[in-house]
């Protein structure tokens, strides 16, 4: 059995001239010479195996030492680096493991940072689908009037709207994700 590469945009793994994997240039470069140690091609593929589980998990830890991540996010990174899915599992797993990776607790910073920004619970419900994927949130609702008080009174100030300043107020308030009752009720005050 002969292993060969051919280093490109991406690395090209050919065994017996034939190609076997197209794998991460950035990923997989120092590690080649490893594969060399196998014999026949399941020992190869047992050893691709360990090494794809040992990078993908090494890029985790990387990725996530920058910013945070959620598990769909990380999982997206990792396949765009041409990473196989159990390697991709086993490394979202361990990050999970470690307290790297909670979804949940993420989820609820983002909430509170985007009420913070005056955002609307539908808005936040869209934004975090869009991150996470499907999932609902318990506490998207709590305070939506208050912080729509409070947008309204930075954005319009806190003297009476005229008909006009209403109605700019009201796309406002559907833009930012806050429903008709809400808009309606601070509105009429």
């Amino acid at each position: 059995m002969q292993i060969e590469w051919e280093i490109a945009r991406d690395i090209k793994i050919f065994i017996d001239k034939k190609l076997w994997k197209v794998v991460h240039k950035s990923l997989f470069i120092k590690k080649l010479e490893l594969l060399q140690r196998a014999r026949t091609e399941k020992e190869l593929e047992d050893l691709f195996a360990q090494l794809e589980t040992k990078i993908a998990q090494e890029a985790s830890f990387a990725l996530l030492s920058r910013r945070g991540y959620f598990s769909q996010e990380l999982k997206e990174k990792l396949v765009q680096k041409k990473l196989s899915l159990p390697a991709i599992e086993s490394a979202v797993s361990e990050c999970q493991r470690l307290g790297f990776l909670n979804d949940a607790e993420r989820a609820q910073n983002m909430i509170r940072s985007y009420k913070n920004k005056g955002m609307g619970p539908r808005l936040i419900a869209f934004k975090l689908k869009q991150k996470c994927g499907a999932r609902t949130y318990s506490n998207l609702e709590t305070g939506a009037v208050d912080i729509a008080r409070v947008y309204l009174q930075r954005r319009f100030g806190t003297k009476p709207l005229e008909p006009k300043e209403k109605q700019r107020a009201f796309r406002a308030l559907q833009r930012r994700g806050f429903d008709l009752e809400t808009i309606y009720g601070l509105l009429r005050d």
